[in-house]
């Protein structure tokens, strides 16, 4: 065995075998060695390794900072770099600066610059997960919100000094880095917000704005035709009535009949427009019955409100009045309605810098403008449920909550019967609707929309995105598939709070008060009312709810404009922004149906009539609910109804017709005596009881009608005769109690003619006629007529007749076209839905009201020109026919509380006026007319006023010596009357004879709305004043279209005095406010009265229903010429007073051949619903209410344009103050900006805050405001700001006025939210026409649900959850886009441990591999697994994101270390530190690299390493991983003994399969890029394999090289090493100094100068220590020996390093058994033996060992003590030796008797060779250069086997 040699072509460690059986070419440990590669060709040697450099020295990072994540960007070889940097400043501050840096072509910049510590938000803990796509950088930290930045931006936002903020580049709106931007956190989440608010709606029932309700006043077509002729064509003749089209007219308009506020310009009427002119009264807009059609030709003149224009007509109906009447007035819109069969919403959503789309923001309520309530049965839908929307704008969409980094605004629309959402128009900052003037003054964006054309449909899944589920934090991070995925993720919040909210039902604001249908909450439901909360990024909780937040909204309140109110009682989390509230309620839907007409049943029930359109909304299993009875009234009793039947035909019992055959005329006087037979004294056979015939006189009955006393009916036997099978009836008509009356129908069974007997001349021809029956009971009053007081009336004295009927089954008109419901008939069924013709033999009656007669005690009597008092206005008794009056009626607070209390018992009310009134509404201008003092005339010098009348009424107001007006003399304060029922003479000269003009006052007061309005021009609109479609009052359409001239009217106590209207006119009336001037100052006033109106109540009261009345003075004739029948002596007059009425009724010749009529307001069903939907479904209700407003979300609550309700009191005080919402923000009293400042204008002055603030209640008070939306919103109020002053320095003053309120939110809520429109009369409606199958307006249009589990924090670390896609050629990035309504989590199986890192690569084939703490799966991406039946599986293409998760084989995992992992190509390398073992995943599966030689090694030290970091190294191929140990062991491992100072680097190689060496660096990070390799050191880069740089050397600490090796051939046999040889570069020398570092000459020449280079720093054998000297070169090889080791004293602490006690140089002297003695004056110490062993030599180590012996189970036992070292020999004798101890220093005691003594000599000195197995030699190379070393060889000898 001469010479053992080892080469190292295996080039790793390998630490796991026996020394003996470590194999050839792989050595035991390595630092800083490569083997096998080489810049060279050098393969197989063991090398030093090239150091790094730094690439920059960063200057603006401290010696503090830290790298905390890095990423390579491979396509641009570039890589970024995260850092952390604390620092103190001079000042003695501290801080942290996080930055994102990059490196490229040698240049470092800093990206992204974060000075304020909440934006980027690093810790010093690693950033787990970072990925770059194109040109987007993400990451995710496990802490903080997912994160992502655009690299380009910010880089050009960045200043290169890496000292500065990084501010926000958006080119699209202009904002560069000089725009001073600071980016936010907001603009670097992943997560995007959504707009907060909808846009704000301007919707307008016309295109041009000025262009509704315009008024024409006393417009007369005809008197304009005669008096202007000279504006007819040549050709056009004049017609009597009006002019026909095509004719040229002048024409004045006003802007009268505005919606609130009224205009301060005239109408926007232009040449060309088409005009609408439709007669007042009848205010349905659009208009649906206009008259007059006509086009304007020229605008003459403009003035005020008035334009004078030239029309031509186009079309004129024949139905126009031709008196003066005033108009309605409208243009005709072009095109179409918008949206006018839709309920449309719209909403926006933002577009950011990198494509990605935000959420949708919140939708508007549906753009809806409803008509009156228009539903007739014959038209079969609601014309009041027809969208009447002409022009809408939408604004404020580019305002100031708009995140900055936004680059477009897409404006959408939905409609409520599609999910689908379109984009209208995608405005970005070039559009000019991006910066129109919004809503208010500071909001912008503004858009017109003019088409219901869409641009494009949004993808379907957005409408399920009410916010992105982007995680809160996330550990890990991945891009598979074009999606990002994120894993271990924290979703969700802890409640700290138990949410309480309680709800009610308010009065909502009236809104507009000119259309008719209010939004409104559904009556007969349930709700349930919840609360969510939201964050800052916009994520929402589930819905949380409250026992007190539910409610039933009862029927009463159908009629009702009704709204949620809703308090929050409880805190609010501590990490929500903002809340919203849900409504639940889940009924199915309903429908409303229009009853067409009721008939009777055989069975007791009624029948319904209901148009065939309406079928399918009802079966048989349906229930009915009745709404509004016939004619308007509500129904508030239960009214449910149970269908008992349903028929598509008219069932036969109703089809049976009693045709009239016969129609005596009532008013020929022939007494019922003679008509059935009677004459003279000669006894009639009439019909009485019992009887079975009875005569009909013949000649009276045939006799020519023209001929008094004559029916003119046909030949009654003749009738009977012709009849063929039909059956004829006979019943009577006549007189009954004053009133008519009519007998059952009897079956004639035969009609005969015969001579009866007379007394008086021949006998005279009968009819006979037969019935079937006798008569009834019921009908004895033929016979037997009884007056009003009981006494039986001569049958000579009445008018009976009898009336003859075919009955016939008849399929009439009225039935085609309707289905039939039946139902039980009840006292509600009768009460409101038959319709009671009161139909006599002659008359129908169309219309009615019950009137009352109000008579004020001062008013005037006016007959035939006489004046008769009626009395005084103290005496209210009120006698019919006397002086008195009955009703007390006055001006001014009294007269206000006068007629308050006539009109008490109902809302409106038609009465006979005879009461004062204190002005009119002049027609001619609309404006305020009031009572005003002679403009010639002072008050003083003649007490007389006049009133606007044309001509003026002259009064005198103190009662003398003035002219007389037709009121009479000595009125307060000209109080003037209604003239009641009037009798003028009209032709003197024969004494009233012939000719008398009949006039009744008829007037309607409490007029809807009840509004108290004033205005900045003083006019009430229109429908203030009229009654009908359109107006507060539609109920009063019958009755009041009926006065018009031809209309025949009756009382219905004297039903025979009827009467003929021959013309009317109308007047609007002021009850007790007129806006009278007090006091009366001559020609102080002008016509609007602007000196008064701020006088307190005379201001509101003006526009109460109680001030305002319509006054129709009719003129009318009586029927059949008895002048004395006028109304005065109608037999009902006295009946009727100022409590108790009496019916008016409009009446029509009655036709029994005519239908059942049809109320123009029919009765109203609603079905009900069959089922609740039994949905947890929450539908949203009000828009983000902010919970604080520090962060400046006040303008969530009270967006700019709000306007402040100011308490009642102070506005009936008089007192007026506008305040409006400006802005929020300013600086407070102190100086200090704050954001819960709610700036308004104008500014206020201290004292008009005082006045104010004393009719509020109690601070802290709540103010209310109304926000541009229609929502109410509240605050509670803290204190007033004053308006702040700032200097140009930056200084604070204030001005001493006051422009905001210091205020805090308040719990209190008035939802918007509705679900209906109540159209005030019971009927409720959402469906478009309330047509079948029509779309309705839904509950909203985004939901939410409550959980059936405690809402918390989710940290789900088995989870998994992914965006949406990204394809950056198409332009598509949703990689912001998480929507939790779609599958986009995949949760694996839980024992595998949480998910720590993700990765996908090629080398997965495009998989997921998901690293978990005990688990490594693959997740197929795109793809899932099929399996066999034998348990194979298949890949197969699916849509799924994330298929099958499929463990790989191995119970391995990464522990918690995702740091560990680091990939090359299709290659990864982890660390399971729980498993002590190191990683490698690729196409074969797992590995355990670890177990390549050091799998003990790894078990043992990642156990106790806190952090370990992988990265591969490029450029070398090697997977490094570095363990870094804890400042102090853990307690489990103090007795390990592992040195746990050192934090260690190893790398292992794929090409040796094994760990090459460990590493002297330890980074903070390191990444390969560009085949090079950096690592991250106090935050900068490093560049490795530098040659330039010395070798070994690691951020400028320089390393040796070293590795150890074993010689163990013949493992089995013990050998002598004798000498030591390698092959390699230069060998180290060291020169020989002594103490005093001078040289030693030996001899030698070698080592005269040191050198760095190879030496052996350790031997050591099973059974020796050595050592070797320095190589000498021989031949090219470096030779040496092995010596024993030296042994060294530590003269610290005098202990012995290196002491070999088994070998030959250790031995022992004896047993110490006298005291050891000083000698030579205490130089040495002598020890005393019998003999000293022979070995022992000047210059050996002496040891002793306190022995101790003790007593152990009966026998001595020695206890070895601790070895100490004693000293050195000086002197040896045959019986002592003389040994230095040093006293001083040496700690350890001088022997005592007893002390076992030993030595050791010096084996460098004493041992040429070592013995063993093996040797374990290790090598070491400390120089900077580059140093090789090929093999080591060594000579042995055998020394034993």
């Amino acid at each position: 065995m001469p010479e053992i040699k080892k080469q190292f072509t295996g080039g790793k460690m390998n630490k796991d075998v026996d020394e003996r059986l470590v194999p050839s070419g792989e050595y035991r440990d390595a630092m800083n060695i490569q083997v096998s590669t080489s810049e060279g060709s050098d393969v197989g040697t063991v090398q030093n390794i090239l150091g790094n450099s730094l690439v920059n020295t960063i200057t603006y990072l401290t010696k503090n900072a830290r790298c905390v994540g890095a990423i390579s960007d491979e396509k641009n070889d570039s890589f970024y770099w995260f850092v952390t940097d604390s620092f103190e400043n001079t000042k003695g501050g501290s801080g942290v600066v996080d930055r994102i840096l990059l490196f490229n072509d040698g240049i470092i910049a800093p990206i992204f610059v974060d000075t304020t510590q909440r934006v980027l938000k690093f810790t010093r803990k690693e950033v787990t997960g970072i990925n770059i796509i194109d040109d987007m950088l993400f990451w995710t930290d496990g802490v903080n919100e997912p994160r992502k930045i655009n690299i380009t931006r910010s880089r050009e936002g960045t200043l290169s000094s890496g000292l500065n903020h990084t501010r926000l580049i958006n080119d699209a709106q202009g904002i560069n880095y000089s725009s001073a931007v600071p980016i936010e956190e907001k603009h670097i989440t992943v997560i995007k917000a959504a707009p907060s608010m909808p846009p704000t709606l301007k919707s307008k029932t016309t295109y041009k704005e000025g262009s509704v309700n315009n008024s024409a006043q006393d417009l007369n077509f005809s008197n304009l035709a005669a008096s202007n002729p000279q504006l007819l064509d040549e050709d056009q003749e004049i017609n009597s009535v009006t002019i026909t089209a095509g004719g040229f007219l002048g024409v004045n308009l006003n802007s009268n009949g505005v919606p609130i506020p009224p205009p301060t310009t005239a109408p926007n009427i232009q040449v060309g427009d088409v005009l609408l002119f439709q007669e007042e009264g009848f205010n349905a807009y659009p208009p649906e019955n206009y008259q007059v059609r006509a086009r304007v030709l020229d605008i003459n003149s403009t003035t005020g409100l008035e334009i004078n224009i030239r029309i031509q007509l186009i079309s004129v109906s024949p139905n126009t009045p031709i008196v003066a009447t005033n108009f309605n007035v409208v243009v005709e819109e072009e095109g179409y309605d918008l949206f006018s069969r839709k309920f449309p919403r719209f909403a926006t959503r933002y577009k950011y810098e990198d494509g990605e789309y935000s959420a949708i923001g919140p939708f508007t309520e549906v753009v809806f403008i409803p008509g009156s309530f228009n539903y007739h049965p014959t038209e079969a839908y609601n014309k009041g449920m027809v969208n009447n929307l002409k022009s809408l704008e939408l604004k404020d969409f580019t305002s100031s909550d708009m995140p900055k980094d936004v680059v477009l605004v897409d404006l959408l629309y939905k409609d409520e019967k599609s999910p689908e959402i379109y984009v209208v128009k995608s405005i970005d900052p070039s559009d000019d609707a991006w910066s129109a003037e919004g809503s208010y003054a500071g909001l912008l964006g503004s858009y017109k929309i003019t088409t219901e054309n869409i641009r494009a449909v949004v993808a379907s899944n957005q409408g399920l995105r009410p916010w992105d589920n982007v995680p809160r934090a996330a550990l890990a991070q991945e891009v598979s598939g074009n999606r990002i995925v994120y894993g271990n993720y924290l979703q969700g919040y802890n409640l700290d709070v138990n949410p309480s909210v309680k709800a009610s039902i308010l009065p909502r604001n009236s809104g507009d008060l000119f259309v008719a249908a209010k939004k409104s909450i559904k009556s007969l439901r349930t709700y349930n009312i919840g609360i969510v909360y939201g964050d800052e990024y916009g994520r929402e909780t589930p819905v949380f709810t409250d026992k007190d937040s539910n409610q039933i909204v009862d029927k009463s309140l159908a009629d009702k404009s009704n709204a949620f109110k809703v308090d929050v009682d409880s805190l609010h989390p501590s990490w929500a922004r903002y809340y919203k509230f849900f409504v639940k309620e889940t009924s199915n839907e309903y429908y409303n149906l229009a009853l067409g007409r009721v008939y009777d049943a055989a069975d007791g029930n009624i029948w319904l009539s209901f148009p065939s359109i309406d079928r399918n909304k009802v079966d048989e299993d349906t229930y009915l609910i009745l709404k509004k009875g016939l004619n308007g009234d509500v129904v508030e009793q239960e009214a449910r109804y149970k269908i008992v039947a349903i028929e598509n035909e008219a069932p036969d019992y109703i089809k049976t017709s009693f045709t009239q055959l016969t129609k005596p005329n009532k008013y020929i006087n022939v007494s019922t005596k003679d008509v059935f037979g009677g004459e003279g004294s000669n006894v009639a056979k009439e019909p009485t009881v019992g009887s079975m015939s009875f005569y009909i006189d013949k000649t009276i009955w045939v006799g020519d009608a023209s001929i008094a006393g004559k029916f003119g009916q046909p030949d009654l036997e003749k009738q009977w005769s012709d009849r063929g099978s039909a059956e004829l009836y006979v019943s009577v008509v006549g007189d009954l109690l004053d009133a008519a009356a009519s007998s059952k129908r009897y079956l004639i069974t035969d009609v005969i003619t015969i001579t009866a007997e007379s007394a008086q001349s021949t006998d005279k021809e009968v009819f006979e006629v037969f019935i079937s029956s006798p008569i009834l009971e019921v009908d004895s009053w033929i016979s037997t007529t009884l007056n009003s007081s009981g006494a039986t009336i001569d049958i000579s004295e009445t008018t009976h007749r009898p009336i003859i009927h075919k009955k016939e089954v008849l399929q009439k008109p009225e039935f085609d076209g309707r289905f039939f419901v039946k139902i039980n008939d009840t006292e509600v069924s009768r009460k409101y839905l038959k319709n009671d013709f009161k139909q006599d033999v002659n008359w129908q009656v169309i219309a009615s009201a019950d009137i009352l007669w109000l008579r004020d005690g001062a008013s005037k009597d006016y007959v035939d020109g006489a004046m008769a008092p009626v009395g005084n206005d103290l005496d209210l008794a009120g006698e019919v026919g006397g002086t008195t009056g009955n009703t007390r009626s006055g001006q001014g607070e009294s007269g206000r509380g006068d007629f308050e209390q006539l009109l008490s018992a109902n809302t409106g009310k038609w009465f006979i006026d005879q009461v004062a009134y204190a002005g009119t509404q002049s027609s001619a201008t609309g404006n305020y007319s009031q009572i005003q003092t002679n403009s010639t005339l002072s008050d003083t010098t003649s007490n007389q006023v006049y009133f606007h009348e044309d001509p003026p009424i002259v009064l005198n107001i103190s009662g003398g010596g003035s002219t007389e007006g037709p009121y009479g003399t000595g009125f307060s304060k000209a109080q003037i009357f209604g003239r009641g029922m009037q009798r003028d003479e009209m032709n003197p000269s024969d004494n009233y004879a012939n000719d008398r003009r009949h006039r009744l006052t008829l007037s309607y007061s409490g007029i809807s709305p009840n509004n108290g309005y004033g205005g900045s021009e003083w006019g009430l609109p229109n429908n203030y004043w009229e009654l009908g479609t359109g107006t507060g009052e539609p109920a009063q359409e019958d009755f009041v279209n009926n006065i018009k001239e031809g209309s025949k009217f009756r009382m219905s106590a004297d039903p025979d005095k009827t009467y003929t209207i021959t013309s009317f006119t109308k007047k609007r009336i002021y009850n007790y406010r007129a806006f009278i001037p007090e006091p009366y100052v001559t020609g102080g006033h002008d016509s609007h009265g602007n000196n008064s109106w701020s006088k307190g109540n005379w201001y509101i009261d003006l526009g109460r229903a109680s001030n305002r009345r319509l006054q129709f003075t009719i003129e009318y004739t009586i029927d059949g010429g008895n002048l004395s029948d006028d109304l005065r002596n109608n037999d009902a007059i006295p009946l009727i007073n100022a409590t108790t009425s009496g019916e008016l009724q409009f009446i029509t010749p009655f036709d029994s051949d005519a239908p059942v009529p049809i109320s123009r307001f029919p009765a109203i069903f609603e079905t009900e619903p069959k089922e609740d939907l039994d949905l947890d479904i929450y539908y949203e209700a009000s828009g983000r209410i902010p919970t604080s407003f520090s962060d400046g979300d006040g303008a969530l609550l009270i967006p700019p344009g709000s306007t402040l309700r100011v308490p009642d009191g102070f506005t009936d005080a008089g007192f007026t103050v506008n305040i409006t919402a400006s802005s929020w923000g300013n600086y407070n009293s102190q100086g200090n900006y704050t954001n819960n400042i709610l700036n308004f204008s104008p500014s206020i002055s201290s004292f008009e805050w005082a006045v104010l603030s004393y009719y509020f209640p109690t601070e802290p008070f709540t103010l209310q405001f109304d926000t541009p939306t229609g929502s109410v919103s509240y605050v509670e109020f803290n204190e007033l700001n004053p308006e702040p002053l700032i200097a140009a320095d930056g200084g604070y003053s204030q001005t001493g006025s006051y422009n905001g309120f210091v205020v805090e939110p308040s719990g209190k809520n008035d939802l918007n939210w509705f679900n209906c429109w109540s159209f005030g009369n019971g009927v409720e409606s959402n469906r478009i026409g309330d047509t079948f199958n029509k779309p309705y307006l839904s509950n909203g249009a985004k939901v939410s649900t409550t959980l059936d589990k405690k809402y918390e924090e989710e940290n789900r670390r088995y989870g998994l959850i992914y965006s949406g896609l990204y394809n950056s050629k198409s332009g598509v990035n949703n990689l912001n886009q998480f929507i939790a309504a779609e599958k986009i989590t995949k949760d694996i199986n839980p024992i595998y441990g949480s998910i720590q890192k993700l990765h996908s690569g090629w080398g997965q084939g495009g998989d997921l591999i998901t690293l978990c703490e005990d688990r490594i799966l693959k997740i197929l991406a795109n793809k899932d697994a099929l399996f066999n039946a034998d348990g194979n599986s298949n890949v197969t293409s699916t849509n799924n994101v994330l298929g099958q998760a499929i463990p790989y084989s191995g119970e391995y995992g990464i522990s918690k270390n995702p740091e560990s992992f680091a990939s090359e190509a299709y290659r990864a390398y982890f660390t399971d530190k729980v498993r002590g073992t190191v990683m490698r995943l690729s196409m074969d599966g797992l590995t355990a690299i670890s177990n390549h030689g050091m799998k003990d090694w790894f078990r043992d030290n990642l156990k106790i390493s806190s952090t370990i970091k992988g990265s591969y190294d490029d450029k070398k191929d090697e997977y490094n991983v570095t363990l870094i140990k804890p400042q102090s062991p853990l307690p489990e491992f103090q007795a390990i003994g592992v040195d746990y100072s050192n934090n260690e680097t190893v790398s292992f190689r794929e090409d040796v399969k094994g760990w090459v060496s460990f590493k002297s660096f330890v980074p903070e990070n390191a990444i390969s890029c560009a085949n090079e390799y950096y690592t991250f050191k106090e935050g900068r880069p490093w560049l490795h394999h530098v040659t330039s740089s010395p070798r070994n050397t690691f951020y400028e600490k320089y390393i040796d090289s070293s590795f150890n090796f074993i010689l163990n051939d013949a493992p089995g046999t013990v050998k002598s090493f004798t000498t030591l040889n390698y092959e390699g570069s230069k060998s180290r020398i060291t020169p020989l100094l002594n103490e005093s570092e001078v040289l030693i000459s030996d001899g030698e020449y070698y080592n005269l100068e040191p050198r760095d280079g190879w030496y052996a720093y350790s031997v050591e054998t099973d059974l020796d220590k050595g050592q070797v000297p320095e190589f000498v070169n021989r031949e090219n090889k470096w030779f040496s020996y092995f010596q024993g080791k030296a042994n060294t004293i530590n003269f610290a602490n005098y202990t012995v390093t290196d002491l070999d006690e088994s070998s030959f140089s250790s031995q022992g002297l004896g047993v110490l058994n006298t005291e050891p003695s000083s000698v030579d004056n205490g130089l040495y110490i002598q020890l005393n033996f019998s003999s000293v062993n022979s070995s022992l030599q000047v210059g050996d180590l002496v040891f002793y060992i306190n022995i101790n012996n003790s007593l152990v189970g009966g026998f001595t036992q020695s206890v070895n003590q601790q070895k100490l070292l004693f000293g050195e020999v000086a002197a040896v004798g045959e019986t002592f030796i003389n040994v230095i101890h040093d006293n001083f220093n040496n700690p350890n005691p001088i022997p005592s008797v007893g002390s076992y003594i030993m030595f050791a000599k010096d084996n460098s000195i004493n041992t040429s060779n070592l013995k063993g197995y093996y040797a374990d030699v290790g090598f070491r190379n400390n120089s900077t250069e580059k140093a090789e070393l090929f093999s080591v060889g060594s000579q042995v000898v055998e020394s034993s086997k």
